[in-house]
């Protein structure tokens, strides 16, 4: 290993596998050590997760505590305004909790809530991830009983956020679509900020998954013309659904690969055919 490196296991939960990425860090750069996969029949399935946790634990891949990246349809996505919130964390995250909750017909205790607090004028504006805890506390389970904790569990979408952040202009608007199997998801950055997302699961192939964003897209568009972002990122391993979604956003499109973020080539054939979930595991890193 380099002299003060770091490093850090990072799993990422897929629509039908999960991936365990050991990712070295030193410096503000990054590189692969090992990397196994399992396939899982069902990620919503603790009895599948267990069994893949158990593969990946053999291959000597998965040691603990790691970063987690669970699909979006794991999460809901909110932004909330408070007119103020209490000065002690542990209460304002009640108040937080609540109010997300109120706002998807949830029972409090049902979930599982973190924030981060976005610059705002006259009232508080906060970015809010809400997960069921029954859900995210099955796949904990699955974990630990390969004797392994989660240190950190955030969504793909967020951990390619930071992943870009880490190489971005910090103030920047972008727009940003990630396309996986299962799934979709649209995000608007307006000054380095989140400012619009939507996700919308699928019942068939990811390949024409596009139009499904399409209203959502539009609708923010035409209530904000004077966005025009100067970079558009599209994240997917499928190539129609990249070539379709280059015409729904605006900036220049621009295509993300491991290479970009790696000082050395490691897993070779996995960054070549799981790029996205690569990508996604460098950023739980972060």
């Amino acid at each position: 290993m380099f002299d003060g490196s770091k490093k850090i296991t990072s799993v990422v939960i897929g629509h039908d596998s999960v991936l365990a990425v050991e990712v070295i860090k030193r410096g503000g750069r990054l590189s692969l050590g090992k990397t196994a996969k399992a396939r899982l029949s069902d990620p919503r399935s603790s009895v599948a997760c267990t069994n893949a946790f158990g593969e990946l634990k053999r291959s000597c891949v998965l040691k603990g505590p790691v970063t987690l990246s669970v699909p979006d349809t794991f999460a809901r996505i909110l932004i909330l305004e408070f007119a103020e919130l209490p000065s002690k964390k542990a209460e304002a995250l009640e108040v937080v909790t609540w109010k997300a909750a109120k706002q998807l017909y949830l029972r409090p205790e049902e979930c599982r809530v973190d924030y981060q607090i976005l610059p705002a004028e006259g009232s508080i504006k906060a970015l809010v991830l809400l997960m069921k805890e029954k859900e995210i506390r099955e796949i904990e389970n699955a974990l630990e009983s390969s004797g392994i904790k989660a240190k950190k569990i955030s969504t793909h979408s967020l951990d390619l956020i930071n992943l870009l952040g880490s190489r971005s202009e910090p103030d920047s608007d972008a727009s940003i679509i990630l396309g996986m199997e299962g799934y979709i998801t649209a995000m608007f950055l307006r000054s380095g900020l989140l400012d619009f997302y939507r996700c919308k699961e699928l019942e068939g192939s990811v390949s024409d998954g596009i139009s499904e964003l399409t209203p959502a897209i539009s609708y923010y568009n035409g209530r904000n013309p004077e966005f025009t972002p100067s970079r558009s990122y599209i994240f997917s391993d499928n190539q129609a659904f990249r070539d379709s979604a280059k015409g729904y956003l605006k900036g220049t499109a621009i295509k993300v690969c491991t290479d970009d973020y790696l000082i050395m080539e490691g897993a070779a054939s996995l960054c070549k055919t799981d790029q996205t979930a690569i990508l996604t595991a460098l950023g739980a890193a972060f």
